[in-house]
């Protein structure tokens, strides 16, 4: 039981012949037991779809980038992917992070940095980069 089919030129490789088996339309189901995963549609922004996220769970620098390990909102862990901090937009949830795990890596900003060190004690050479402080050199702590 066969059929041998006309197919478009592009299939060429194609063998012509099938087996019935082949030809019948597949079940709605083919594993039993197995269920498919239904995913909420992105969010349409500026034409560019944005999946919603649900917490971060861990940051690190990677080629001089920070990045966050992020878990998106009714996917499961398997989906949890690392993005790069410009291209994550939850402030409040990149704060909550960072306040459940201060030692994790993070950008350094200027209003923090000023908060860490007395300035009138330490002195450095700093450029300001968009509100973020690129430090070089060494501190120098004055008595």
């Amino acid at each position: 039981m066969a059929y041998c089919l006309k197919l478009l030129y592009q299939m060429k490789q194609l063998y012509l012949v099938f087996n019935v088996v082949k030809l019948t339309l597949a079940l709605d189901d083919p594993i039993i037991g197995w269920k498919t995963e239904n995913h909420p549609p992105p969010i349409v922004i500026d034409g560019e779809a944005e999946w919603e996220v649900e917490e971060i769970l861990n940051s690190c620098w990677h080629w001089r980038r920070l990045q966050y390990l992020i878990k998106w909102k009714e996917y499961g862990c398997k989906h949890n992917s690392w993005k790069s901090a410009s291209e994550v937009s939850v402030p409040e949830l990149t704060a909550e992070f960072h306040r459940k795990y201060p030692r994790a890596p993070r950008h350094i900003w200027h209003v923090e940095f000023d908060n860490i060190f007395h300035l009138e004690s330490v002195a450095l050479r700093h450029s300001n980069l968009e509100g973020r402080v690129n430090i070089r050199g060494q501190l120098y702590f004055y008595p």
